[in-house]
């Protein structure tokens, strides 16, 4: 037994931390940043304040509590809409392609950030089609052509072509009602 108290508590704290490094294992873990680059410390501190207030209100019967409560939240909500604005603009303005960057922010705000509606297959005639071009050039052709084949359907009872005219006197064969 040693008799220096000094080394005595290192050999003791040296095999205190091999085994304690032994028994409990080193986790790396990688933290979310921040999705919401806005929120600055001060929110960060009102919303925990917020937090404070809304337990002093439910636990208190007093109207005066509600009330602070209530415009301390309208408060904190308008700071936090002029933050996310002015973080926005500043993203917006520091980009090189404006109108990319601002429908980027849409489609982040209103979570539509994948397109899922892709084409990748089209059947024509019985015969199934993979090839991207080949798919929009069919799709071109029809879209083309469709105004030219619903014209030529237009035909009245007697096989003649109907004007416009002749179109909507059939539909509408009974006078409007008079708005008033």
């Amino acid at each position: 037994m040693e008799e220096d108290a000094n080394i005595s508590f290192n050999k003791f704290l040296n095999t205190y931390l091999r085994i304690f490094h032994s028994c409990f294992i080193k986790k790396h873990i990688k933290l979310n940043t921040n999705s919401k680059p806005w929120i600055t410390k001060d929110i960060k501190t009102s919303c925990y304040r917020k937090r404070e207030l809304y337990m002093m209100m439910r636990d208190n019967t007093e109207i005066e509590h509600k009330i602070h409560y209530k415009r301390y939240c309208k408060m904190l909500s308008t700071v936090i809409k002029k933050a996310k604005k002015l973080y926005y603009k500043e993203v917006i303005t520091k980009s090189k392609n404006e109108m990319k960057t601002t429908w980027n922010i849409i489609r982040k705000e209103t979570n539509k950030l994948t397109n899922k509606d892709n084409v990748t297959s089209l059947r024509i005639k019985d015969q199934v089609i993979q090839n991207k071009i080949t798919i929009a050039n069919e799709l071109n052709n029809y879209f083309l052509n469709v105004a030219g084949s619903v014209s030529n359907k237009r035909i009245n009872g007697k096989g003649e072509e109907a004007s416009p005219l002749q179109n909507l006197l059939k539909c509408f064969n009974q006078p409007f009602k008079h708005i008033s």
